[in-house]
């Protein structure tokens, strides 16, 4: 079997195997969302209008601008109408179909802070059509636009990979993207142009999710979105370690950082089997948690499996 003959680098591949390797980010959203739709739903009466969970996490512009309640940016991705329990079902399905594949291309940490600016710029976009609109200023609740972002982005990777609809009627990922994106388009130019309220639905917050998932590809901003605070994650660790060193200079300890090393592994004391299976480890390893979570001794093992792939074609 050639390296790229292995389960991770195939194409064609079934949810379920793909879900047993990664996904844990997409997992935890999944379980969070539910949590707190079974509260919402604990929470409710028949003399409130929402439950109180709804009222203290869904979106308003008057909410979370005017008195500046701005964890609500963010919070109404996670709770939805608790009399529709295809609300939050629909939009969890979604998220368990896209993305697994999605954060095994670009890492737990980096899946989760896309996500979650998805959703604060889903829910801009919507404030901004209200605003030049006119129109009311109703609840935003639903994680549609950061799922929608999600899978744009996962069209953008996979642009012919098949999905099916209802899970009869098979289409590709791309032209589903276009049918969603004009199905979301059309209700908000009309509204823009008739300065009137087009349902209940915030087709605003959907059509910024697809368009968030289109610019993060095209304009590549993995890791500049929150680079700022991998900065100063960087500073702090920095201080830490300059105050470490500062004490091992004062005793007779030798610290020892095997990733600083430039020495090389000796792969040609290793059997062509055993090296097989430590690539296959690592090429799991950054299918469940990215490529940035490889060390310096994993990227020279991945580089003389290359090396010794080309040699052997």
């Amino acid at each position: 079997m050639g390296l790229y003959d292995r389960e991770y680098y195939r194409d064609e591949k079934s949810f379920s195997d793909y879900w047993a390797v990664g996904g844990s980010v997409c997992r935890q959203i999944v379980l969070v969302t539910g949590v707190i739709y079974v509260l919402q739903a604990l929470s409710a009466s028949r003399d409130l209008t929402e439950s109180p969970v709804t009222a203290w996490l869904d979106f308003t512009i008057r909410e979370a601008f005017g008195k500046f309640q701005v964890w609500r940016l963010v919070t109404y991705a996670f709770v939805h109408d608790e009399n529709s329990l295809w609300h939050v079902v629909g939009n969890m399905l979604m998220l368990w179909f896209f993305g697994p594949d999605v954060e095994g291309i670009y890492g737990s940490r980096e899946f989760l802070r896309f996500y979650l600016s998805a959703a604060v710029f889903s829910v801009a976009v919507q404030a901004g059509v209200v605003l030049v609109s006119q129109q009311a200023d109703i609840p935003v609740l639903g994680a549609s636009g950061a799922v929608l972002a999600v899978m744009m982005l996962y069209a953008m990777h996979f642009p012919r990979r098949r999905v099916y609809v209802f899970g009869i009627l098979p289409i590709e990922i791309r032209w589903l993207a276009v049918i969603c994106l004009a199905y979301n388009l059309f209700p908000v130019v009309n509204s823009l142009l008739t300065q009137r309220q087009v349902g209940d639905v915030a087709y605003g917050a959907h059509l910024g999710g697809m368009a968030f998932g289109w610019l993060y590809h095209h304009f590549d901003l993995r890791g500049r979105l929150w680079g700022w605070f991998d900065r100063l994650l960087d500073r702090q660790a920095w201080g830490s370690q300059q105050r470490q060193n500062k004490s091992l200079r004062s005793g007779n300890l030798k610290v020892h950082r095997p990733e600083d090393t430039t020495h090389q592994p000796d792969f040609d004391t290793e059997s062509e089997e055993d090296f097989k299976e430590r690539v296959d480890d690592i090429l799991r390893k950054i299918s469940a948690q990215g490529e940035a979570s490889l060390s310096k001794r994993e990227r020279a093992v991945l580089t003389e499996a290359a090396q010794r792939f080309k040699r052997g074609r």
